[in-house]
């Protein structure tokens, strides 16, 4: 079996964690392996302490299985604590260890799970990926921050005898003399830094309370520390370069751990719904493409976007899939090419397929042209306004976005056979909270147009007389 080690980065910041501090915060670039330091951290502890309770905490249930358990199947192949070794279930995402103790997972998305779990008492809890939690999820009487209240545990002799000297002992629990110990209770958060306008940097970075927007006193019991890729030597490839292609800002963000400055705080992620895998069998009243094309074949040019969208029957707008790509031309041409193969028949249940491709006129005359001749001129709109600037497209818009009409996948939802939400989800999301009125202070605004475009479909879309589906030649 091989033997676990932290990485440099992971032991300094461990050995910086005081016995006072009951907050313990990693954040910082994606793929710095912060997420396998606090679930190694958890199995140390549910290793060391029998019966001992521990929640993980994360945005979405359905993600668990392609990260947390993920992580976890990975860690059983190590040799830590092979006496006290641990099982997990599948089903409901729990790991129990052979002396008692036992990791639950819960997504604040299911709040029926999510309920029940805010009637049961933890040790330690560990919020992975909280910058995708809600502050109400957390924060107050209906927040789940108050379950971190396990008391003091019984022990049998055996127990004890497993256990490290000093970490237990013999007094009186409610009446009874015996051994006992009471596990120190931590929370753990771990996060990519979104923008300064987030409620991590204004709790973490400015100690300020999200909910009271009070200064917190008491800010000794927090740890704050960062690990960032370029300290992780087993993160990927080629990272560095594919994250820089993305623009300044994201590498900032996802590679050096960097706060953003706020853009104009007109979009944030809140505004938006979440769908799961499940929903994408609904019936759709329409499936389009809203494309945003480079002006430049150079690798210093804006993107060229391909987004996918569904209208359902309630008149909500789903993203269903985002490509995201530099150049136009040949490259464009085939790129597009195969997102129509992919989505011209729509889902597998034969729920409504791709309708329209919209697209602006003006700089694209050849490329529609060219839609046109292949695929008829039914299924390319060419309609939609430009006249306004973006920012005053965007604010036609911006209530339709707040209200909750527009859904975005879950990051673990499989789309087609592209693969998973995860890999546009969050550059998708940085660019939205990084758009502001002044064009200064953000590099790309090319998914945003295309949300633009969308909403305003979406907005006006009225099913006045049957769509007869484009006929298509491939």
């Amino acid at each position: 079996m091989n033997q676990f080690k932290f990485t440099p980065a992971q032991q300094e910041f461990i050995k910086s964690i005081k016995p006072y501090h009951r907050h313990i915060c990693c954040y910082g670039g994606t793929g710095s392996g912060k997420t396998i330091m606090f679930l190694a951290l958890l199995i140390m502890r549910c290793g060391l302490y029998p019966r001992s309770r521990h929640l993980i905490v994360r945005g979405h249930s359905n993600s668990f299985k392609g990260t947390i358990i993920t992580e976890f199947e990975r860690l059983q192949t190590y040799n830590l604590y092979e006496a006290n070794p641990w099982k997990i279930n599948h089903t409901d995402y729990t790991i129990s260890f052979k002396n008692g103790s036992s990791i639950e997972c819960v997504g604040s998305d299911q709040l029926h799970h999510f309920r029940k779990v805010q009637g049961a008492r933890y040790s330690t809890m560990y919020l992975n990926e909280c910058s995708t939690l809600q502050v109400f999820h957390l924060f107050g009487s209906a927040g789940i921050m108050g379950r971190l209240t396990q008391g003091k545990i019984v022990i049998t002799q055996e127990e004890a005898d497993t256990m490290q000297e000093g970490s237990y002992c013999y007094g009186n629990v409610n009446g009874v003399k015996c051994l006992y110990y009471e596990l120190k209770k931590q929370y753990y958060y771990d996060f990519n830094p979104p923008t300064k306008a987030h409620w991590t940097y204004k709790y973490f970075i400015k100690q300020i309370h999200p909910v009271t927007g009070n200064f917190m006193q008491d800010n000794k019991n927090f740890y704050i520390g960062i690990i960032n890729p370029s300290q992780n030597p087993y993160s990927t490839t080629n990272l560095y370069e594919d994250l820089q292609e993305q623009g300044s800002k994201t590498l900032q963000s996802l590679y050096y751990g960097k706060f953003q400055d706020v853009g104009g705080q007109l979009i944030s992620r809140d505004m938006f719904q979440t769908y799961y895998q499940g929903d994408l069998e609904q019936e759709w009243l329409k499936i389009f493409f809203t494309v945003d094309v480079a002006y430049r074949d150079n690798k210093q040019s804006d993107w060229s976007v391909i987004a996918v969208w569904g209208i359902n029957l309630d008149k909500k707008l789903y993203l269903f899939d985002i490509l995201r790509f530099k150049g136009r031309s040949t490259v464009f041409d085939n790129k597009l090419r195969g997102m129509i193969k992919i989505w011209q028949d729509g889902f597998k249940n034969g729920s409504s397929g791709l309708k329209s491709i919209v697209i602006e006129k003006n700089g694209n005359a050849r490329l529609i042209d060219q839609l046109c001749t292949e695929y008829g001129s039914g299924l390319i709109d060419d309609t939609i306004p430009r006249v306004k600037d973006k920012f005053s497209r965007f604010l036609d818009v911006q209530g339709f976005i707040e209200n909750g009409n527009v859904f975005l996948p879950s990051p673990d939802v499989q789309i087609q056979n592209r693969g998973k939400a995860s890999s546009f989800l969050e550059p998708f999301l940085f660019e939205c909270e990084s758009f502001s009125q002044n064009e200064e202070d953000y590099e790309h605004d090319d998914q945003v147009d295309c949300l633009t475009d969308a909403s305003q479909i979406a907005l006006t879309f009225r099913q006045a007389r049957p769509i007869i589906m484009p006929s298509f030649v491939v």
